[in-house]
């Protein structure tokens, strides 16, 4: 039985297959939030301008997280769907305010005969600092690939993003 679940398997072409991944990384940012070092900044005039703890230079500790999965549905032997999500995360040991998460998923269709494929899709994202949402990006992508040999590709890509900001 086992041997004819296999040559079964064998015959017949899978039709849905999967992809994952998942980093972890840890650290230590001896500027988080990008800012200056400095406690005051000069402006024109001989004005002074104070900067509060937030708008200084912060170190902290890091821990971050990126994970995605995508799944692709072959239709027959040229059409496929294909959808997927991904996660990338950044939490702070002790300057939680600088936490960040950006939440993306996409899907789309493919077409592929002969040495061309093309591949339609659309996506949905949103990113959220300390907690809180910052912004949300939408868009679509068209490409083409072109294989040359079993080596070699030339490939093609368009796209669009809207980015929309709280």
């Amino acid at each position: 039985e086992q041997y004819a679940r296999i040559t079964q398997e064998r015959e017949t072409p899978k039709t849905t297959f999967f992809s994952n991944y998942a980093e972890y990384g840890f650290g230590y940012d001896n500027n988080i939030n990008s800012a200056l070092s400095e406690a005051a900044v000069e402006l024109s005039g001989g004005l002074t301008l104070q900067l509060d703890r937030l708008s200084r230079k912060l170190g902290d500790s890091y821990h971050a997280l990126s994970a995605g999965t995508e799944v692709l549905h072959a239709l027959d032997t040229n059409w496929q769907v294909f959808g997927g999500v991904d996660y990338v995360g950044r939490l702070h040991g002790s300057e939680t305010f600088f936490d960040s998460h950006d939440l993306e998923g996409r899907a789309g269709v493919g077409y592929a005969t002969g040495a061309h494929a093309f591949r339609l899709s659309g996506r949905y994202g949103r990113f959220f600092f300390d907690d809180e949402e910052l912004r949300d990006v939408a868009g679509g992508s068209l490409s083409w690939r072109h294989a040359l040999d079993e080596r070699n590709q030339v490939t093609a890509n368009a796209s669009y993003a809207a980015f929309r900001f709280d």
